[in-house]
């Protein structure tokens, strides 16, 4: 079994932070983020490894899933983007996208507040793809970072 990619010191610890305190969220199961080609990176307390990089798969898969369907119907941001599934017993998976390089799947308990987990979904993906982008190798100015 390949090992997950290495995130730096500080940015791994920083999203490790963000994403358990995301995984606190009333109805949130567990969380797994992913790299673009379906390796997890990181996963909420609670996730074994082996489930982590099987949701980290099935993620990236419903990820290209969905950026396929929004070609499709015209949508010219590919960036972004959310896809939820449901389930029968009233669960759900919601799939979101973190730029063009990462993504973050989400099992949310039957009876969740959907609406809530969305939106604190949103806050950590802006968090998440902040700490994710590439660095500036020179400041404004043309001078060093």
């Amino acid at each position: 079994m390949n090992a997950p990619p290495r995130l730096p010191g500080q940015v791994g610890g920083d999203l490790r932070y963000l994403l358990n305190d995301f995984a606190r969220t009333p109805g949130v199961r567990h969380a797994v983020l992913l790299s673009m080609d379906g390796l997890a990176m990181l996963w909420s307390d609670g996730l074994g490894r082996d489930t982590a990089e099987r949701l980290a798969a099935l993620t990236c898969s419903a990820l290209g899933t969905g950026r396929a369907l929004a070609k499709e119907v015209g949508e010219s941001d590919q960036r972004g983007g959310q896809l939820i599934c449901q389930f029968p017993s009233g669960g759900h998976f919601v799939v979101g996208a973190i730029g063009m390089t990462a993504g973050i799947g989400v099992s949310v308990e039957p009876g969740a507040n959907l609406p809530a987990v969305v939106n604190d979904l949103q806050r950590l993906i802006g968090g998440v793809g902040a700490r994710l982008a590439p660095q500036p190798l020179h400041a404004p100015g043309g001078g060093q970072a």
